[in-house]
């Protein structure tokens, strides 16, 4: 169950340290994610959306589980910067300055 952990973890991390060389394109696919998480398309991510995205990557866990809830949280506690319970496309894809 923690190699799951770790995974996503790394996943995360990944898709938040921007290469220099291809910060571009990485804050391109940054901002990609972030709509396909914003399914009501208001550009703010909720704990359900990312739920729901998180769901359809095959992560293998139940959503009810507590490993999954941790997990919704602690992507939560990493990039809802104002703790406004949304993310917008700022917190999750900062700009070329803000790094």
């Amino acid at each position: 169950m923690y190699m799951k952990l770790l995974v996503i973890v790394l996943f995360l991390c990944h898709l938040t340290c921007l290469n220099y060389a291809e910060e571009n394109a990485e804050a391109a696919n940054l901002e990609q994610v972030f709509k396909d998480m914003d399914t009501n398309g208001n550009n703010k991510v909720t704990k359900k959306e990312v739920s729901k995205y998180l769901q359809t990557k095959g992560l293998g866990m139940e959503p009810d589980s507590d490993d999954f809830k941790r997990i919704v949280q602690s992507f939560f506690d990493s990039y809802d910067k104002n703790k406004d319970k949304a993310i917008t496309v700022d917190e999750f894809a900062p700009k070329k300055d803000e790094l």
